[in-house]
């Protein structure tokens, strides 16, 4: 994490440098915004994994929470900061941005907690070590399940954003009703989030994913419709509200029992699997909205909730789940 956000503080800190100096080209931004993208998905891998060493098991669902409220909190207000002080002056929010990294690394300098248990110096194998990671969530039925559920959410939630600007765009909102839309949903992912740690205490693994899953149901179907902005804004920040359900209560259980020589490579390998049909559902959405419209797309995308539902019904291993601070490494 330390090498990640020196090197990303580093680059962005050459863009005001490079400005300043007449030689900043178009080339040195693709590149930067590659490091961004490369070193975010490392430092991404090392945070998550590193969670169960700096707080106790019966912690990790108020841990996961804070993250997420933390995260929804930067989504929802660092586009408004970006905007203020690129207005002020336009290398501003790159030489912020850079700093903001300094202080990270500051912040992980200070924390004295190992992030990790001491091992041994071995050679590193790559294609072993992910094997290894595979290997043991494949014989993790929750988490091999879960995996899985998680890809089929994302695959059907993955074009979500853009569906709800279309139904806007019907109605025809302006850009600033879309984006007080898309702001109740930042809103309702932070409430969400608040809410997570007391929703993990009184209901069960098993409650809390089925529970979820219907509930999108029940959020996606009306869109079929085509509400008016205003429902369309309330059912977007319901279904943001819930989505921090699902992701905390899934997260800390993998977090709870994945040995720590593990962590990263099944959190990656989880990660991996749940990602990787996200862009086919975002051009599948795509084309579907081109030739079929929003009400079947929506419509497609309920079916698919629906059958994600009533699979984790009827799997024993997910609705015998233990809760994340009974579970045992």
């Amino acid at each position: 994490m330390l090498i990640c956000d020196t090197v990303r503080a580093i680059s962005l800190a050459s863009i005001p440098i490079a400005a300043l100096s007449g030689h900043l080209t178009l080339v040195q931004l693709y590149m930067i915004a590659f490091i961004e993208g490369i070193f975010e998905a490392f430092f991404d891998i090392a945070e998550i994994s590193s969670v169960p060493q700096v707080v106790s098991k019966e912690q990790l669902p108020a841990a996961m929470s804070r993250t997420q409220v933390t995260a929804g909190l930067t989504s929802l207000l660092g586009p408004a900061l970006g905007g203020t002080l690129f207005a002020i002056r336009s290398l501003l929010p790159f030489l912020t941005d850079a700093l903001s990294y300094g202080v990270s690394v500051l912040s992980l300098l200070l924390i004295r907690v190992p992030f990790q248990e001491q091992r041994e110096a071995v050679q590193r194998n790559l294609r072993r070590e992910i094997g290894a990671g595979l290997n043991w969530l494949w014989h993790q039925p929750v988490l091999r399940s879960m995996a899985f559920i998680t890809a089929g959410n994302i695959f059907f939630g993955a074009g979500q954003t853009l569906i709800i600007i279309v139904i806007a765009q019907k109605h025809s909102a302006s850009s600033a009703t879309i984006g007080l839309i898309f702001s109740i949903a930042g809103i309702g992912g932070i409430l969400g989030a608040v809410a997570a740690e007391s929703i993990l205490r009184r209901f069960s693994f098993g409650q809390i994913i089925t529970g979820v899953l219907w509930l999108y149901v029940i959020c996606w179907f009306p869109l079929v419709a085509l509400p008016s902005p205003l429902l369309l804004g309330l059912l977007t920040g319901a279904a943001f509200f819930i989505g921090p359900f699902y992701n905390i209560t899934y997260v800390s259980y993998r977090l709870s029992i994945t040995p720590d020589a593990l962590q990263s490579r099944v959190n990656s390998v989880a990660r991996l699997i749940a990602l990787g049909a996200s862009p086919i559902g975002q051009a599948l959405t795509g084309i579907l909205l081109q030739y079929y419209g929003p009400q079947i797309t929506v419509l497609l995308a309920t079916i698919g909730q629906i059958i994600l539902a009533l699979i984790v019904m009827a799997n024993r291993d997910i609705r015998h789940a233990r809760p994340a601070h009974k579970t045992e490494m």
